[in-house]
């Protein structure tokens, strides 16, 4: 079991007149967006669709904004992994309905992508907010020339294009991640010669790697599955009937266990409470939307599946305020608020994928300059966002700072501090490192190891390590033993 503590947050709910609103707008642009896509009507009512969407938002972003607080429990990287996931299901949608391609192996494609995407974006935000602001910017920059490659490869096989993107994303994040929990957490850190890195670095990214792996193999199977069925439907077979009865749930159901299994063991849960069986049931839901979309979109009335869509968006946003509820890590809540923002997203994606093909067209080129232009986008703002302010996250101690920054450029309080004076002292008078400083004034402010752990964004094994070699430096053997230091201090000044 893991020895990291859980802390329940008193939180306040989603109003659900909003929720409700705001499910049944999102509901009414997708039947437009979907279902009237040929008639003009469509492409005259959906922006108002999404209009009636956005007036609902403030209700809805209320609750993640408060969770952005300096005490609240929602981090600027899971904020960061939202965002990005909202953006790539945009890309991926605008994609999908501009291009228009009549084989499902480009649906199957879509929703491959966008879980791919999903768990990858975690993972390369994670590897960001380990960087400083010049080394976020030189990664992304370095990752650019793949979205080249992508386009010329797409220009070749147009259906690809998507798988593509997800197995080179998720690739990409999990290096970055390996890369900088290796690297950051030793020089930037200043890990002590008794701690090895390189093991906390791979306790770090060990989930991140065995899940991209894992969903990586079950969206190829997916992918290949639709891929055969389309091949036979396009050369007159029966191939796509005998496939969606038989494989392709197949592969949804493997899909739902293969999650469902990531979340029991990654999490460690058990079997008692609410929060050990959420995300499970998060997962499960991500992939009958999967379903539903990628097989029965075009077999369902159109009313009934409007009502699906309802059902499924309420149930998403009441799921978010379950997990905000209850003690959960940061991926269950991660993934719940992925997908409170992926409602907007999805309906955005097929607004801009009309607008854009009525004035250029519904070439395959068009589609794609446009989706790599967006993932390109995407890049360029996760490295300036990722680790850095933003309207939900003001406070600097949030932060974290890069070696040989100012103490005071990640530590709570103002420059004017007499404990920051007192602690700077200490620090030159018994040579202690920059992010030890930092370290020690939290240990005087009262804060415990995890909660420090928590403002700079490291490991528990790292602050711990801190902590002794501050106690060796000082030659004292407690907390209290430094307080006394500190008070000392204090009293001559």
């Amino acid at each position: 079991m893991s020895n990291r503590s859980r802390e329940g947050h008193a939180l306040p709910s989603i109003d659900p007149r909003a929720a409700v609103g705001f499910a049944c707008t999102c509901a009414w642009g997708h039947y437009l967006t979907v279902f009237a896509f040929p008639a003009s009507a469509g492409r005259l009512f959906s922006p108002l669709a999404i209009l009636l969407a956005a007036a609902w938002l403030p209700a809805i972003l209320r609750p993640l904004r408060e969770l952005a607080r300096p005490d609240g429990p929602l981090s600027r990287r899971i904020l960061g992994s939202a965002i990005i996931y909202a953006a790539a299901t945009f890309a991926g949608c605008l994609s999908l309905v501009q291009a228009a391609a009549p084989l499902p192996i480009s649906a199957a494609l879509a929703c491959a992508t966008g879980g791919g995407l999903a768990w990858a974006a975690l993972a390369w935000a994670h590897a960001l907010s380990r960087l400083d602001a010049r080394r976020r910017f030189g990664t992304a920059l370095a990752a650019l020339p793949m979205f080249g490659c992508l386009d010329w490869t797409a220009e070749f096989v147009p259906e690809a294009d998507l798988g593509v993107m997800a197995l080179a994303c998720a690739a990409i994040g999990a290096v970055l991640l390996h890369a900088s929990g290796a690297e950051t957490e030793a020089i930037a850190d200043q890990e002590p010669p008794t701690v090895k890195a390189e093991r906390l670095a791979w306790s770090t990214v060990r989930p991140f790697r065995r899940f991209v792996g894992a969903y990586l193999v079950y969206a190829f199977v997916f992918g290949i599955t639709f891929g055969v069925s389309g091949f036979y439907h396009a050369s007159g077979g029966f191939g796509e009937q005998a496939c969606i009865a038989g494989f392709g749930p197949a592969c949804v159901i493997g899909g739902c266990l293969l999650l469902v299994a990531f979340a029991v063991r990654q999490e460690k849960f058990g079997l008692g409470t609410l929060s050990q069986i959420i995300s499970p049931l998060l997962a499960v839901l991500f992939l009958l939307h999967m379903l539903f979309d990628t097989l029965f979109s075009t077999w369902l009335p159109s009313i009934t599946f409007s009502l699906w869509w309802i059902v499924l968006a309420f149930l998403f946003l009441t799921m978010v305020d379950l997990v905000w509820r209850t003690p959960s890590d940061g991926r269950t809540l991660g993934f719940a608020v992925c997908w409170a923002l992926v409602q907007t997203a999805l309906a955005a994606g097929a607004v801009t994928a009309q607008v854009t093909s009525f004035v250029f067209g519904t070439a395959t080129l068009t589609a794609n300059a446009i989706t790599a232009c967006s993932l390109v986008l995407v890049v360029i703002a996760t490295a300036m966002l990722v680790g850095a302010p933003t309207p939900f996250s003001k406070a600097p101690d949030e932060l974290g700072c890069a070696e040989g920054d100012a103490p005071h450029a990640a530590m709570p309080g103002t420059v004017a501090d007499p404990l920051l004076g007192i602690c700077a002292d200490i620090a030159r008078t018994h040579d202690l490192t920059s992010r030890e400083e930092e370290v020690l004034v939290l240990l005087a402010q009262g804060h415990t190891r995890n909660g420090i752990a928590r403002k700079l964004v490291v490991s528990d094994n790292t602050v711990r390590a801190h902590v002794k070699s501050i106690y060796h430096k000082l030659h004292i053997h407690s907390k209290q033993e430094l307080v006394n230091i500190v008070d000392a201090r204090r009293a001559a000044h």
